[in-house]
């Protein structure tokens, strides 16, 4: 038979490493937005979200991206390097 038990060390690794692939899916994703719409605080919205994803967890984390998305982004919809924000999302 297989024992049922695995090696904490190893469950606790590859939960590590799956929480910070999305804390940096999610600060990507911010710096990402910013840059396309030419804020002028990319890095600070950027270190804002991957300290609070580091520090607070998702809940943290999560709520600096709203907080980004609501508060932060411009209201720009057109860039003159990347053209419209909209031909991303077709």
């Amino acid at each position: 038979m297989v024992p049922l038990q695995a090696d904490i060390g190893a469950i606790f690794l590859v939960v590590i490493l799956v929480y910070l692939a999305i804390a940096a899916a999610g600060t990507y994703w911010v710096y990402n937005d910013a840059t396309k719409r030419n804020a002028d605080n990319v890095g600070v919205w950027t270190g804002v979200t991957f300290v609070a994803f580091l520090l607070g967890g998702f809940i943290i984390g999560g709520g600096a991206m709203v907080l980004y998305y609501f508060v932060g982004r411009p209201d720009t919809t057109t860039s003159p390097q990347h053209g419209s924000v909209e031909e991303d999302w077709n």
